[in-house]
């Protein structure tokens, strides 16, 4: 039996504030795993109800942005990882100036 994503996210929801907002729990139930159970079961329940099509189609998409984030990212480390030579060594940083300390 399929649940309707109204259904689902109050399942996700509930689980949420088991997980996340509520600290203490009685000694007979641990609350954060009974949130974390919900909230598994309202993910699952919204990923099964879209459909096999927009489940293939939100595939796509997902490894589409995550293949371009992955590509950003090394792009911009490659740009902080270049040897510009503003560097300047840790002991010239350390160093006293004329025996005395700078600051």
């Amino acid at each position: 039996m399929l649940v309707t994503p109204v259904q689902a996210c109050a399942w996700m929801a509930c689980g949420c504030v088991l997980l996340f907002a509520i600290g203490g729990h009685p000694s007979f139930l641990n609350l954060q795993i009974a949130g974390l159970i919900l909230l598994i079961r309202g993910a699952t329940g919204l990923w099964l109800g879209i459909g096999s099509q927009r489940r293939a189609t939100c595939a796509g998409q997902l490894k589409m942005t995550v293949a371009g984030g992955t590509e950003s990212f090394e792009a911009f480390t490659a740009d902080l990882a270049r040897e510009d030579g503003a560097r300047v060594p840790l002991s010239e940083l350390l160093a006293r100036e004329g025996g005395q300390d700078r600051g």
